[in-house]
C-alpha cells in the first residue's frame, strides 16, 4: 500500500512540475503567434487598406480562437477599442493561452487593440510596429525565463517526487 502511495505521489509531483514549465512554453507560444499575427495584419492594412474585419477575413492567424472571438464581435455597434478588450477578457476565459499571460503582456496586446481606432493608415502601422517590438521583449524575456526556470520546475517535480516516496517507503 505504501508503495502505491509512494507512485502516487511522486507522480503528481512530476505532474506539477510539468505542468509549471508547461505554462511558461504556452505563454511563450501564445505571445509569440500574437505577434505574427499582428505583424501580418499589419502588412494587410499596408497592402490592401480595409475595415478591420474585413482583414481579420483574409488572413489565417495562427491563434486563431482569439481572432475567432474578435471577429464575431466586430458587427456590434460598439468602438473597435471596447470590443477588443471584451474579445481579451473571453480570450482569457476560454483558456487558449491568453490565461497564462502575466499582465504586462496582456497590457500590450490591449494598447495595440486601443490603436486600432487610430486615424489614419501610418498611426495604426506605427501602432502595430511597436505592438511587436514589445511583444518581441517579452518573447526574449520568456526564452530566458524558460531556459532557466523551466528545466528547474521540472526537475524539482522530480525529486520532490523521490523525496515524499522515500519517506513513504
Amino acid at each position: 500500500m505504501s508503495a502505491l502511495l509512494a507512485a502516487v505521489l511522486f507522480c503528481a509531483c512530476v505532474f506539477l512540475g510539468n505542468g509549471k514549465a508547461r505554462s511558461l512554453r504556452v505563454r511563450r507560444q501564445t505571445l509569440t503567434a500574437m505577434e505574427d499575427d499582428i505583424r501580418r495584419l499589419a502588412e494587410r492594412m499596408e497592402l490592401r487598406p480595409a475595415p478591420i474585419a474585413v482583414l481579420i477575413m483574409q488572413f489565417a492567424p495562427r491563434t486563431e480562437a482569439f481572432w475567432e472571438i474578435f471577429g464575431e464581435k466586430l458587427g456590434g455597434e460598439a468602438p473597435i477599442t471596447e470590443l477588443w478588450k471584451e474579445a481579451m477578457e473571453e480570450a482569457e476565459k476560454a483558456h487558449n493561452g491568453f490565461e497564462t499571460l502575466s499582465p504586462e503582456e496582456t497590457a500590450v496586446l490591449v494598447d495595440f487593440g486601443l490603436g486600432l481606432d487610430g486615424i489614419g493608415l501610418a498611426a495604426q502601422s506605427a501602432n502595430a510596429q511597436n505592438a511587436c517590438k514589445r511583444l518581441n521583449q517579452r518573447v526574449a524575456a520568456l526564452e530566458a525565463e524558460l531556459s532557466k526556470k523551466g528545466k528547474l520546475f521540472e526537475s524539482l517535480g522530480v525529486l520532490a517526487g523521490l523525496s515524499l516516496a522515500l519517506l513513504v517507503i
